[in-house]
């Protein structure tokens, strides 16, 4: 895991610079909006897709502590391998540029799961991890062009603190996946 994220954070820079040389050629030949609107919400992407790397950088950190220390926790570790068809599903959407539907279905099945009550058997190193799979989950959901509070309301308990979550420019709805059907 920790492997993929490195490669995923090579892959990443990779991109930046490539939408950075995209905006500069958008910017000298006057492109038009909705090409700008593209533009955008790859810069968007990106950010959120750094906000879950160093996320799964945490989880994997987190996880090893619990294997450690208290051995392997089953429950936690199938949320966490629940991840891995999201990303992919995302990664061919976003690859294609095609609105990731599928993604957002599982992503919030996923979430579905993710409630932060109801775990008291578990280690302080297992909540910590779900808290964090929770985080990622809604860095995904944000991906597919949900807002910020939007993926905040789909988590259980998120709808009564979605008013209090700071806005960054990449929390807020997509201006070309935003309006899809959950």
């Amino acid at each position: 895991a920790r492997q993929r994220v490195q490669t995923a954070r090579g892959q990443i820079e990779e991109g930046r610079q490539n939408l950075r040389w995209a905006r500069q050629v958008a910017l000298v030949r006057g492109r038009r909006e909705s090409e700008q609107k593209v533009l955008m919400e790859i810069h968007r992407i990106y950010s959120l897709t750094e906000r879950a790397a160093t996320t799964l950088e945490m989880v994997g950190r987190y996880g090893w502590g619990e294997i450690l220390t208290d051995g392997a926790d089953p429950a936690v570790a199938g949320l966490v391998g629940q991840l891995t068809p999201i990303f992919e599903d995302l990664s061919s959407s976003v690859r294609d540029f095609q609105p990731p539907l599928e993604a957002r279905q599982l992503a919030t099945q996923l979430a579905e799961q993710l409630s932060p009550t109801g775990r008291d058997e578990e280690s302080w190193r297992s909540t910590v991890i779900v808290s964090l799979v929770r985080s990622t989950v809604m860095d995904i959901l944000q991906m597919t062009g949900l807002s910020r509070v939007e993926a905040w309301q789909i988590l259980p308990d998120g709808a009564d603190e979605s008013g209090t979550i700071a806005r960054l420019p990449e929390d807020e709805a997509s201006d070309i996946w935003g309006d899809q059907s959950a």
